[in-house]
C-alpha cells in the first residue's frame, strides 16, 4: 500500500513557501528467495539456502560444478586459483561488498558465487578439503 506522505507534505511544503513536486521514478526491486545448495561429493547433502538478490536464476537442472575456496572474495584471494568454468565460495564479509563479491568472481570466470558466514563456517559446512567437493545449486531470485 503505497504511503499517504508525499500527497499530504506537499501542502506543507507550499504552505512553507518551498517549491516541491511528486515525481515518480522506476525501482529495480529483487526479492530474494529460497535456493537449495547440493553438495555432491565426498558425500551427498542438500543445504538450505537463499538467492542473492538482483541475480539470474538457475536453469532448472541447477548449476553444477567444482567448488573453489576464496577467502574473502577479493581480487588478491584469487591470486594462484583457476576458477573458471568452477563455483566459487567466499566468506560473507562486509569487504569486498556482496555485489562487488559476485562481480569479481564472474570477472575471474566463476560460474556461481556462494557466500557463507565465514571461512570457518564455510568449511566446516562444505568440509575440510573444499577442492574435492563437486555441488550443485538450485534457485529462482
Amino acid at each position: 500500500m503505497p504511503s499517504a506522505w508525499p500527497s499530504t507534505a506537499l501542502p506543507s511544503c507550499g504552505a512553507a513557501g518551498l517549491e516541491a513536486r511528486i515525481e515518480a521514478i522506476p525501482g529495480l526491486v529483487s526479492f530474494p528467495r529460497e535456493a537449495r545448495l547440493t553438495i555432491l561429493s565426498p558425500q551427498h547433502r542438500a543445504i538450505p539456502a537463499n538467492t542473492f538478490g538482483h541475480s539470474v536464476e538457475t536453469p532448472p537442472e541447477g548449476v553444477c560444478g567444482d567448488l573453489v575456496y576464496v577467502g574473502s572474495g577479493h581480487f588478491a584471494d584469487y591470486d594462484g586459483k583457476d576458477v573458471a568454468g568452477k563455483i566459487t565460495l567466499s566468506e560473507l564479509s562486509y569487504s569486498p561488498g556482496r555485489h562487488e563479491k559476485q562481480r569479481i568472481a564472474a570477472l575471474m570466470g566463476s560460474t556461481a558465487q556462494i557466500m557463507r558466514f565465514s571461512a570457518n563456517t564455510a568449511k566446516s559446512t562444505l568440509g575440510a578439503l573444499v577442492r574435492s567437493i563437486r555441488v550443485q545449486g538450485n534457485s529462482r531470485s
